[in-house]
């Protein structure tokens, strides 16, 4: 294939253009609410990432508000802004691993809230952008592009 460098400019917009679509579903993900809980069938309240960070911090819960700001907020983005620089290496692994434990945890939250009678916990649209961006980020679509675009 005989790749020009307005060719390989394009390709790389694409990849930018691609990730930017990846970090305004990431932001939707964290912004919008991920669980809908109901106490007592009565009340009723709907959690985001940003809100229970909130809660964490208006409780104390230092330790909790670091971890998850660390695996939620703060990897995800900074994986997206290595794989927008090209920067691979172990840090990205290292990142990588830890990328997806939000939706574990979510998951963990799920469970005991079916678990107990008195309350009821749905997902919410968040949870949905949340996946999605976690799936594009393991699937790294830049690197299916890559052939196609690059000089090498």
């Amino acid at each position: 294939m005989f790749l020009t460098r307005q060719t390989i400019k394009r390709g790389r917009l694409l990849v930018l253009f691609i990730l930017f679509i990846e970090a305004i579903i990431l932001y939707c993900g964290v912004t919008l609410p991920l669980v809908k809980v109901s106490h007592f069938w009565i009340f009723e309240e709907e959690q985001s990432v940003v809100r229970i960070l909130l809660i964490f911090y208006q409780h104390d819960e230092i330790l909790l508000l670091i971890l998850v700001s660390i695996m939620g907020l703060i990897l995800p983005f900074l994986k997206l802004i290595f794989r927008g620089l090209e920067l691979e290496g172990k840090i990205f692994e290292f990142i990588g691993r830890f990328s997806s434990i939000d939706i574990f945890l979510i998951s963990i939250l799920i469970f005991i809230g079916k678990s107990v009678s008195t309350i009821d916990v749905s997902l919410s649209f968040g949870f949905y952008f949340l996946c999605a961006g976690t799936i594009m980020g393991l699937v790294k679509i830049e690197k299916f592009l890559k052939p196609y675009f690059s000089g090498s």
